[in-house]
């Protein structure tokens, strides 16, 4: 089966599971006694455990697929006249590492180590090129900039990004959300 559609049937298994831990939280928390019910905490805990396992299942699908989470490759490609790696000297590659943000826990996640966002770029110029990388998600975040200085040569430099939510505009989130990233 090609990566491409595990990650697909691993993705749709992880929506049932959280939608199935959701509806095992409500039933627990909406009864008067929740702790009478000790055949309904049960399955919760196991539906949490499942639910965790697939997370991990997906993680692991994604990192093992080349170039998973790869949205813009600008360079190799030819987009116009001015953004190829032959015009511009830079080879960037844009990595989305979150499918979904979990807007309860995001504002935890260290930017470093679990970014909504990778650029990757590469100077194949023969001077310092000065970059300025803006990423937000549109009507939900503040905008993350960064602006860097890629010096030539083969090693390619990583930016990584999580820019802020605001508290304000996420509070009424309670459910799967589609929102547009801008980078």
């Amino acid at each position: 089966m090609p990566a491409t559609d595990q990650i697909r049937i691993l993705e749709a298994q992880l929506y049932q599971a959280r939608l199935n831990v959701g509806r095992l939280r409500r039933e627990v928390f909406e009864q008067k006694d929740p702790a009478s019910s000790q055949a309904l905490l049960d399955d919760l805990a196991t539906a949490e455990a499942d639910l965790a396992k697939k997370e991990a299942q997906l993680s692991q699908a994604i990192q093992a697929k080349p170039g998973s989470g790869l949205l813009v490759e600008l360079g190799k490609r030819w987009y116009s006249g001015t953004l190829r790696s032959d015009t511009t000297g830079l080879e960037v590659k844009v990595h989305l590492r979150m499918a979904q943000v979990a807007t309860s826990v995001y504002h935890l996640l260290d930017p470093q180590k679990n970014p909504l966002v990778t650029c990757t770029i590469q100077n194949f110029s023969d001077k310092v090129r000065r970059l300025r990388i803006t990423s937000f998600i549109e009507d939900y975040s503040a905008k993350a900039i960064k602006t860097v200085e890629i010096d030539p040569g083969p090693d390619p430099v990583e930016v990584h990004q999580q820019p802020t939510l605001f508290p304000r505009l996420i509070r009424d989130i309670h459910e799967l959300t589609r929102a547009t990233l801008n980078v």
